[in-house]
């Protein structure tokens, strides 16, 4: 009887944990039901409409304020704020609200949900939006986001896609420690002439150790090029096309 009161002060001790849902979905339905909550999204240069969400376990009875920030551009993490907006329930008796808003510039975004004197947070999310793969029609509309999803391998060798001693730590050379660098934009092409590999050592200067030229052609989706590290340490290596556009950048170690 003991054992069975002690459980049951237990459970009734327990804390409940309220549960809240702030996030973007792409549209709301005749029946104010949120769908299509996406890890990511896409948006016409035009700008479309994608809706910022809020439920929660109560019902809610005051006006929040949403803060969206961008991160402007892909080699650098500092975020932007673009703007503020409200949200709130329709009635008394709802425990979710939701405002649209139109989003024209591709971009990392975060999003702080907060009370009406924007003193209190809530909640804060984070997501991407891209533009449709349609405006990248021709040369004079890419940008860095058309490279997002490119990825860089550093191996020993490359043999037609294959890598050959893929990592991110090398061994020491005394003469210069040589790392193939393998760039992919999957399905795309890479749609520039050269790539200029800049070579940064990661310390409190970043200096720049080096700076290479790749020559390729427009319509290749894949390229490889060697670098020479000459010293122990770690490097960042960032990739940029014929017209200064960040592609992609990795680091990697000498040791």
């Amino acid at each position: 009887m003991k054992l069975f009161v002690y459980a049951f002060l237990i459970l009734i001790t327990l804390p409940t944990f309220a549960t809240s849902k702030f996030a973007m979905c792409a549209y709301i339905d005749d029946s104010d039901k949120a769908i299509g909550f996406y890890e990511t999204f896409a948006t016409e240069n035009t700008g479309n409409d994608i809706y910022i969400y809020y439920k929660q376990d109560a019902t809610i009875n005051q006006t929040y304020k949403v803060k969206i920030e961008r991160m402007a551009n892909r080699i650098d993490s500092a975020y932007e704020i673009v703007d503020t907006i409200t949200m709130k329930a329709k009635n008394e008796t709802q425990n979710y609200c939701y405002n649209s808003y139109s989003f024209s510039l591709p971009g990392f975004y975060k999003f702080t949900l907060l009370d009406s004197n924007a003193t209190n947070i809530f909640e804060t999310y984070k997501t991407s939006i891209r533009y449709l793969d349609n405006y990248y029609k021709d040369d004079s509309t890419l940008d860095t986001w058309y490279y997002k999803n490119t990825k860089i391998v550093f191996c020993d060798s490359v043999l037609s896609e294959i890598f050959i001693g893929k990592k991110n730590k090398f061994p020491f050379n005394e003469v210069g420690s040589t790392i193939v660098t393998y760039i992919s934009h999957d399905e795309k092409k890479l749609r520039t002439e050269k790539i200029i590999a800049k070579i940064y050592a990661i310390n409190d200067s970043n200096n720049l150790i080096e700076t290479l030229t790749i020559d390729l052609k427009p319509t290749q989706r894949w390229t490889s090029f060697p670098i020479t590290i000459k010293n122990k340490g770690k490097y960042s290596v960032e990739l940029f096309s014929d017209k200064d556009i960040f592609i992609q950048k990795k680091s990697v170690e000498v040791e």
